[in-house]
């Protein structure tokens, strides 16, 4: 897994929950939005973490 992968997901997080505790809690637990996978899991591929910012920018933007 890429270290720049996740620190580059969990900063997007982090500015879209504008909370750390809650950016992580969110990136460590089942997301429905993800068919119930864990967004970290997912950041072992590349497009794993491209499903996940495009999740996070959809969240930012209110187009959930």
């Amino acid at each position: 897994m890429s270290k720049n992968r996740i620190t580059r997901i969990r900063a997007l997080a982090e500015r879209v929950f504008n909370n750390k505790q809650h950016a992580d809690e969110r990136l460590r637990s089942k997301q429905p939005a993800l068919s119930g996978r864990i967004p970290l899991e997912l950041l072992k591929t590349k497009a794993g973490a491209q499903e996940i910012e495009d999740l996070l920018m959809r969240i930012n933007y209110v187009v959930y």
